[in-house]
């Protein structure tokens, strides 16, 4: 961003909002999403809802110098599908009556507003897709709206009310599932592949940290990362699942042929084949970052205050 206008107000007046309500139909969503128009609405929603800062302590008021600063670069890794979401900051506050504790995450600024953003060209996407019954978290829909609901049901005659609830549904919600619903309405692959690392934004492994990261013991954390690279290469193995998409996948990644192929059609253990040449040439350490996988040594690095160099990642 040259300026804080181009995010704040880059046409320097009140901005036409109804071409954000109508469907998207082209393939290319993450244009619209860093669209200047977009990004102002959004800034301005993010600015508006205020809220406490995320893991990387950046206040509402210090984001705007912070964008003109980076947003260039921000923005062309958003567009290459290379950008990192910042993990959330995990935050536990009681439920009301005293029924136990709530997570939260906190999201960086600069998080919020390219998920608000996002969420700008998605929900007129959506939105159609809901119940006329569902009045939580959308456009022009409130609690009062279904305390209306409510009484016309009473003038109807109806008595009996039924109280449901989706205990940590987004705790425990299947991110697969929930990516292959969206990748339904949402083509945009670079988007698509955004939405999934931040899904995957690091806070468990932040929250881990937080309650063990005091410990000056280094010696098992390089082990400890290794196993969790394993272990996830491990999964993308068993998620690929037929012998094509293991060998078309490790060639794309960049595998030797000989080695995508002899694994490829391998019949042993997941395991067991999570650490060879193959799964290891095209699953680098590098490729896993970028999924969204954090390293533990980077995180005891900083929790004991060694973060001010970058630190290289073993070779397992």
């Amino acid at each position: 961003m040259e300026n804080s206008d181009v995010l704040m107000n880059p046409s320097g007046g009140e901005m036409d909002v109804r071409g954000a309500i109508e469907p998207a139909i082209e393939t290319n969503l993450m244009e619209r999403v860093l669209s200047p128009e977009n990004l102002h609405r959004a800034w301005r929603q993010v600015r508006s809802n205020r809220g406490a800062p995320g893991i990387d302590g950046m206040r509402i008021e210090d984001f705007p110098a912070y964008a003109r600063l980076h947003w260039e670069e921000i923005r062309q890794s958003l567009r290459e599908g290379k950008y990192q979401p910042t993990p959330v900051r995990r935050v536990v506050i009681p439920k009301p009556g005293g029924k136990g504790e709530r997570l939260l995450g906190v999201p960086s600024v600069l998080d919020r507003v390219i998920q608000q953003a996002i969420s700008q060209v998605l929900r007129p996407i959506f939105e159609p897709e809901f119940s006329e019954f569902s009045f939580g978290c959308r456009p022009k829909r409130s609690a009062h709206g279904a305390i209306l609901q409510v009484k016309e049901y009473v003038k109807q005659g109806y008595r009996g009310v039924v109280d449901l609830d989706l205990e940590k549904f987004f705790d425990t919600v299947n991110q697969d599932v929930l990516m292959a619903r969206v990748s339904r309405k949402v083509r945009d692959k670079t988007l698509l592949s955004l939405i999934g690392r931040y899904l995957r934004a690091g806070v468990y492994l932040r929250g881990w940290m937080g309650y063990f990261g005091i410990s000056k013991l280094y010696g098992p954390i390089p082990e400890l990362d290794s196993w969790l690279r394993r272990r996830i290469r491990m999964c993308y193995w068993k998620q690929w699942r037929k012998p094509r998409t293991r060998i078309g996948n490790l060639l794309r990644l960049g595998t030797p042929r000989q080695h995508a192929f002899s694994t490829g059609l391998s019949r042993k253990g997941y395991w067991r084949l999570s650490r060879t040449m193959a799964t290891h040439t095209g699953m680098t350490n590098e490729w896993l970052a970028q999924q969204g996988l954090l390293s533990i040594r980077d995180l005891w690095m900083k929790v004991q205050g060694y973060d001010k160099k970058p630190v290289k990642l073993s070779s397992s």
